[in-house]
């Protein structure tokens, strides 16, 4: 165990941090009921994912806030901090992403999202996005990382 959580740690970052930096950009979704939230917060996703993915830093800083953290669920106690996570992106992870099951929980100020990732071949991740509603839009504000069975 205590081999795997770091190995889990580096995975779950270049998983979920570096996804989104495909060579071609392919990022899709599987929506089976797309409400007006899911919609707006999906958009929100992958226009993160294609800063990252471009190497964009001035656009991937407007979607994500100052105090930005990604927690995982092997280290719940050792959070990603911004920097590390915004460096990342330098790396690349080739072939398709795909976003599914997404759920919305809106909550005024704050929204509460849910989805899959499968990345191309890799096992699925649950993510749990927490954005926060700022001045010029919503902001993501902490990421929690899990592997998922499904």
């Amino acid at each position: 165990m205590a081999i795997r959580a770091p190995m889990f740690r580096r995975s779950a970052l270049l998983t979920l941090a570096l996804l989104p930096l495909l060579a071609q950009g392919q990022v899709r979704s599987k929506a089976v009921t797309s409400t007006r939230q899911v919609k707006i917060f999906l958009d929100l996703e992958m226009q993160l994912m294609e800063a990252q993915r471009a190497g964009d830093a001035a656009a991937v800083d407007k979607f994500i806030s100052a105090d930005f953290e990604q927690r995982n669920a092997a280290q719940p106690g050792n959070p990603i901090p911004r920097a590390e996570w915004r460096a990342s992106m330098r790396d690349q992870w080739p072939g398709e992403i795909w976003l599914e099951q997404m759920a919305v929980h809106d909550r005024g100020d704050t929204a509460l999202v849910s989805f899959l990732v499968r990345p191309g071949g890799k096992p699925a991740l649950m993510v749990v996005d927490a954005w926060i509603r700022a001045a010029d839009g919503w902001q993501l504000k902490v990421r929690y990382l899990s592997p998922s069975a499904g």
